[in-house]
């Protein structure tokens, strides 16, 4: 299969720069094959479709859907880490509880595994004991990473903060609206996200 050759999913987002390929390339890779459950139609108000869908909506089917969340994750990574896999702690995270530490694309951290049935058995289907064990697998295993960070935002999109939008507090302060995703969310991008899926 030939590398796509992105147009869209490129456009840069806000100060993080432009996305790598092999960012786009991982969350293509992802989506392309990712369980079908994860796009699922629901009512919760705390799932991140429900934020995005007056942007990147309304839903028509199972494809859009999936296309609008690889859509997220490419706005999110650009924010959290720059598209950057190997990304570790935030600095301003002062929590000695490894626990806590954020790792990897999307920043995630291991204590986020209590907030979804699905995720605590991922990683124990993974074996993934303890903190610094998911920091690994976080940085390494891209696909992993990705379906990992979707099924987080299904659930809630409070525990990243660049999902506030400037109406939500966040530690403390009103979300500035460039800090927030839904700005930089763009259906041309999520439509050639689509295109490149259509063939799964």
């Amino acid at each position: 299969m030939s590398t796509p050759v992105y147009v869209f999913p490129k456009d840069s987002v806000h100060s993080r720069g432009i996305p790598s390929d092999s960012f786009l390339n991982a969350i293509v890779n992802w989506g392309k094959y990712a369980a079908d459950a994860i796009f699922a139609v629901n009512s919760d108000p705390h799932d991140i479709m429900a934020q995005i869908e007056p942007i990147l909506g309304p839903w028509k089917d199972d494809g859009h859907r999936r296309a609008a969340l690889m859509e997220v994750l490419r706005v999110l990574g650009m924010f959290e880490s720059s598209g950057n896999f190997d990304e570790g702690k935030d600095p301003d995270n002062h929590n000695p509880n490894p626990e806590s530490w954020e790792t990897g694309a999307w920043q995630v951290s291991y204590d986020s595994r209590t907030l979804g049935r699905d995720l605590s058995e991922m990683l124990a289907e993974e074996e993934i004991h303890d903190a610094i064990q998911f920091q690994a697998l976080m940085k390494s295993d891209h696909r992993l990473a990705a379906d990992y960070i979707a099924r987080l935002l299904r659930h809630t999109w409070k525990a990243n903060g660049p999902c506030y939008k400037d109406r939500h507090i966040f530690k403390g302060h009103l979300q500035d609206p460039n800090e927030s995703i839904y700005p930089w969310l763009r259906k041309d991008s999520m439509r050639e996200f689509q295109s490149l899926i259509s063939s799964h």
